[in-house]
Order: C-alpha cells, then structure tokens, then sequence
C-alpha cells in the first residue's frame, strides 16, 4: 500500500540529513531532518495540482446577516483572511509594487503544535 502511494503522490524535494550539537546540551546528538526551503517552495508553486487550493492573494469575509447581505463582522477563517496579509499587501500597494504579492508558506512537522502561539503569531493577532 506505501508503495502505491509513493508512487500516486507528487514527489517533492528530498528530505536532507544532519546531526546537530546545541551549546545547551553539548552531550547530546539531535537528528535533524529537513528539505530545502527554496525547493519546496519551488515544488508547491510550481506544481498545476495545487493551483486552485493555494492561496495568492488576501482576502475579506464577512458576516452576512439573514437576507444575505454583508454585515462589518469579519470572518478569520484562513491565512489569506487575517489582518496582517491585508495590511502587508496594501503596504506593498503603497511602495508602488501593486503588481506583487505576499505568499506566505507554513511549514511543519509532526512535532509542531500549529495550535501553540509563537512570539511572532503574537505580536500579529
């Protein structure tokens, strides 16, 4: 069955492979598995499979009351709906780079916990 999968699925880049020291803990050996940034993110946006489901450019949802219409209550569903992507583009549009665009990727693993704050997700909420 992983064979079979291996093979349906897109292949991206390789994972990579180092061994890792910290100054904290100079007794201890950490495997550290990663792909390069730039491939993958050459990989996703390249590939015509995930062009309808990745996200170019921010976006605006609102509430609609019972008849339909928009209310000013904003929905923060996605990436692409939050504050910070908006008010980055505009600061684009104000550079004079109307035609560019933020892509934001989120990288992971099976140890990150996406539900934790970071310092940086903190300061944009």
């Amino acid at each position: 069955m992983c064979m079979i999968i291996r093979v349906l699925l897109p292949q991206g880049p390789p994972f990579q492979h180092a061994t890792v020291v910290l100054k904290d803990a100079p007794d201890e050996q950490h495997e550290l598995y990663f792909c390069d940034i730039i491939a993958c993110s050459a990989f996703l946006f390249s590939n015509p499979d995930y062009k309808k489901v990745i996200d170019y450019e921010p976006e605006e949802i609102f509430v609609t009351d019972r008849n339909g219409a928009p209310t000013r209550n904003v929905v923060y569903a996605e990436l692409s709906s939050s504050r910070i992507w908006n008010e980055e583009q505009f600061k684009l549009s104000e550079q004079g780079l109307s035609d560019s665009t933020i892509l934001a990727i989120m990288l992971g693993s099976d140890k990150t916990h996406l539900t934790k704050r970071c310092i940086l997700c903190t300061k944009y909420s």
